[in-house]
């Protein structure tokens, strides 16, 4: 089998190298991993699934930070279950990460309030407007109409923060896989909560 080398040879490189990579797609929006998929389980029975920005990644505590409405569904069903799956695909580097996390929802607090005052005035726009999902007189967002074309003032953003909201994810799984031609590499790795953490070789 002929060895790839940009492949980490041991799982402490894989470790290692997926955080890295994180940590960079936060900082860089043409990075692949800085959208992610995020499934939670829907209040219909069904996987509810979602693209969503990687906002921020601690390295150090293993957690991941997303925004969202406090009126979304997502944030609903978060609520009723805080289980997540969180899906990155890198199609350049063919790096698949599958984590499994436990969401802590911050809305109205001071952890909330402090990632508000940094979000752009821009970003604060989706946030005045109608709820996420619900009909809208309008093909764009739903918003006041003197908004539509022009980021809000930070006077008219202030109202935004009451609907706005985080979403710190905390990793206790990932499944990591690399598909190469020289041959796929597989890895899963634990991190509970109590206990020790763990990491294996899977076939792929």
């Amino acid at each position: 089998m002929r060895e790839d080398p940009t492949t980490p040879r041991s799982l402490e490189e894989i470790e290692r190298q997926c955080f890295l990579l994180l940590a960079r797609a936060v900082r860089d929006r043409r990075s692949a991993l800085h959208i992610a998929t995020l499934a939670s389980a829907g209040r219909d029975g069904f996987p509810a699934a979602r693209s969503v920005v990687l906002r921020a990644a601690d390295t150090t505590h293993r957690t991941l930070r997303f925004h969202t409405d406090q009126r979304s569904a997502k944030y609903a069903e978060l609520e009723a279950d805080p289980r997540v799956a969180i899906l990155f695909y890198d199609p350049h580097a063919r790096l698949q990460f599958r984590f499994h996390a436990i969401a802590t929802l911050h809305r109205g607090d001071a952890a909330a309030r402090a990632v508000w005052d940094g979000v752009a005035a821009g970003s604060r726009r989706v946030y005045l407007g109608l709820p996420p999902g619900s009909p809208s007189p309008t093909p764009v967002s739903g918003l006041p109409a003197e908004l539509e074309s022009r980021p809000p003032t930070a006077e008219e953003s202030a109202p935004g923060v009451s609907n706005f909201a985080t979403i710190e994810a905390r990793l206790i799984a990932l499944d990591w896989l690399h598909l190469a031609s020289g041959g796929h590499r597989r890895a899963r790795f634990v991190w509970p909560e109590n206990g020790p953490s763990g990491a294996t070789w899977l076939v792929p």
